[in-house]
């Protein structure tokens, strides 16, 4: 059997009143701490489960070894859709949220604070007037 890797992939929709105007999709970066975890909860754990995706400030390329989500911003998690092989977590950046932050980067967030992955992204300025929904899915490769 083969050794199982993880693969994710961010996709973003922006809104800008409401009206679609750019979407895209990139692979993610699941973090050493995000394969801890996983470990962890298969030895029994407790809050090693993602419950949360947030948004931060930190444009840097993401590393094996990065453990947090620079000026954390909670985003509202509208479902998660699990199967053998997969999570897949649909969330929003809503107009009242993280006004006023250059948006850099995305991450899941394990029950107990543990970064899972992470996902740089080219800076926007988060404004009132726009939104963007988002999907995360994190599958066995």
């Amino acid at each position: 059997m083969e050794n199982m890797r993880l693969q994710g992939v961010l996709e973003l929709k922006f809104y800008k009143n409401g009206e679609l105007v750019h979407s895209e999709s990139a692979h993610n970066l699941v973090v050493d701490s995000g394969y801890n975890a996983l470990f962890a909860g298969l030895s029994g754990i407790a809050n090693k489960h993602i419950v949360k995706v947030q948004c931060g400030s930190n444009g840097t390329t993401p590393t094996a070894g990065d453990t947090i989500i620079t000026d954390a911003v909670d985003l509202l998690i509208n479902s998660k859709i699990t199967n053998p092989n997969s999570i897949i977590i649909h969330f929003t950046l809503g107009s009242t949220n993280a006004n006023g932050l250059t948006i850099a980067e995305f991450g899941t967030i394990c029950a107990d604070g543990t970064l899972f992955s992470r996902k740089t992204w080219t800076p926007f300025l988060k404004i009132a007037d726009l939104s963007v929904e988002g999907t995360w899915t994190i599958s066995r490769i």
